[in-house]
């Protein structure tokens, strides 16, 4: 009975979940995604997670996984029994079903996330719509024991720990199809898998940008090396299990295909911001030869005064590192922040008149109710100001920004200004992108200078884009494609999105969405 309401409770729990689509040839699942679970008498998946003992969930997707039990064939000393702690033939024990709506036809290959520890619990058979083809059958891991891998590879007489680009699914017609797992070696720990139709897709090696977790995604183009770097901050994940605060960089020839975060720059201790809090918004400027890091930085324990005295304040600030490579290390420029010390400040960003540096940055709406965009003269090796900051304009001063109503997490309510960004039209008028909550999410808005300077003064237009997505900014492909990018939606699974961008009749108009590939 206990076995049968497990059961039952699954079917449930997961019949309410949303089916997978696949989108151009890709799609990721999770492996405790399943709709259904079969073939239990002598074998079942079980759900492992941080709560469960001696377990791998931690570096685990969602810190869950699922693992085929009992185990009691762990050693090759350990009795083979056929039919229950091993099966060579596909769908017959402890079968997992999912639904996945294909809008693409073709050959998928099968990469499946698995942890072995042994040479008796590296083997799975994948299967659809009820059909165990050979192309499904004895899938294999022997490398990348005691750790999460990635594998797509076929058991043969001639390679026992498989050969590649054997193990995939043909389909045939657009819709719902069952994608289904068997187990072959019971104790087998199953994380998520991946149906892709690029034969060439690695994901040891190489993220789909619809795999990565980013919010305020910076694009530098790099036309020496045609190659496009996305920065951002460093979100504890299974690609960085074991983060620290700071900084990472993606690097891709495509935009869609990605390697590996790899850290620019950590948070040290004792410098002026808290080393346990995030870094935020982190963007690269190329300036007199070298390369500039503009990023926000934290320390939740040092208050700062408000407007609002029952404002929960901490001090906040926009602080440049500096490095000679795109891939670091940066190190800081100062012991203190490039905006004022006693302002909750974010979003610094470079923009250059004339030859000489500014920043531009954001006056945060927790010390002010309405937020503001500042401007402020630097350095010429952008150490420190040169002068006071000046207000460019306030949140409202923009028709759709809406007001916050009573924030818990701050204790107070206001205007937002976000995520500055500078676009100069062929004919010379300057623009300026921007975010803050209209009546339909976190949105981007532009205004643009009246004298064509920084000073302004700034014209508030109607944004462009509006719905639950912003901290925009634009770069141009080696093909001369403009590109605005942003991250979307505003929370939970939040990604990088790519629109096709184009200036018409000196303002910008928003093109077609990029794909996940």
């Amino acid at each position: 009975m206990k076995n049968l309401l497990f059961l039952l409770f699954w079917s449930v729990t997961t019949l309410a979940q949303q089916i997978p689509i696949e989108a151009n040839g890709f799609v990721e699942v999770e492996a405790e995604d399943y709709i259904e679970q079969s073939k239990t008498e002598k074998r079942r998946w079980e759900k492992i997670t941080l709560q469960s003992s001696n377990n791998h969930a931690l570096s685990a997707g969602k810190n869950t996984y699922l693992e085929c039990l009992p185990d009691t064939r762990v050693t090759h000393d350990d009795k083979l029994i056929n039919g229950e702690n091993f099966s060579n033939k596909a769908g017959e024990m402890a079968v997992l079903s999912y639904k996945v709506n294909f809008t693409t036809t073709g050959r998928f290959y099968v990469w499946v996330r698995a942890y072995s520890t042994g040479s008796e619990d590296n083997g799975l058979h994948v299967g659809i719509d009820n059909q165990w083809v050979e192309s499904g059958q004895r899938m294999q891991w022997c490398e990348g024991k005691n750790v999460w891998t990635w594998a797509s590879k076929q058991r043969t007489e001639k390679n026992h720990c498989g050969e590649p680009f054997k193990i995939y699914l043909d389909i045939d017609k657009t819709g719902e199809h069952l994608i289904q797992f068997s187990m072959r070696e019971d104790g087998f720990e199953f994380d998520k898998f991946i149906l892709t139709t690029d034969k060439n897709f690695n994901p040891n090696e190489t993220l789909k940008r619809s795999q990565i977790y980013i919010r305020d995604p910076f694009i530098y183009a790099d036309e020496s090396t045609k190659t496009y770097f996305m920065y951002s901050s460093a979100n504890k994940s299974e690609h960085l299990p074991d983060a620290v605060n700071g900084v990472v960089v993606y690097r891709s020839k495509d935009l869609e295909n990605w390697s590996k975060p790899r850290y620019i720059f950590k948070t040290p201790q004792n410098w002026w911001p808290s080393e346990k809090h995030g870094v935020w918004a982190p963007e690269v400027h190329f300036y007199k030869g070298k390369y500039y890091v503009f990023a926000t930085f934290t320390h939740p324990d040092k208050s700062l005064t408000a407007k609002n005295p029952s404002a929960k304040t901490a001090m906040r600030g926009t602080a440049i590192l500096v490095s000679d490579s795109l891939t670091g290390p940066f190190k800081p420029l100062s012991e203190i922040p490039q905006t004022p010390g006693d302002w909750m400040a974010l979003d610094g960003t470079l923009f250059i008149e004339k030859g000489k540096p500014y920043m531009v940055f954001c006056h945060e709406w927790i010390q002010t109710i309405d937020g503001t965009m500042e401007m402020v003269a630097l350095t010429e090796d952008l150490s420190k100001p040169k002068a006071k900051p000046r207000t460019l304009f306030k949140a409202t001063n923009a028709t759709w920004v809406k007001k916050l109503e009573n924030v818990k997490a701050w204790n107070t309510d206001g205007y937002i200004t976000d995520g500055p960004w500078f676009y100069r039209t062929k004919s010379g008028k300057l623009l300026m992108l921007w975010s803050s909550f209209g009546d339909k999410g976190y949105a981007v808005g532009v205004a643009e200078s009246a004298t064509g300077k920084l000073s302004g003064k700034w014209i508030q237009k109607e944004r462009l884009f509006e719905k639950d997505g912003g901290h925009a900014m634009i770069f141009k492909t080696f093909e001369g494609q403009l590109i605005l990018t942003l991250h979307q939606p505003n929370s939970g699974d939040i990604r990088a999105r790519f629109f096709e961008i184009t200036e018409e009749n000196n303002s910008l108009k928003l093109g077609k969405m990029l794909e996940f590939k």
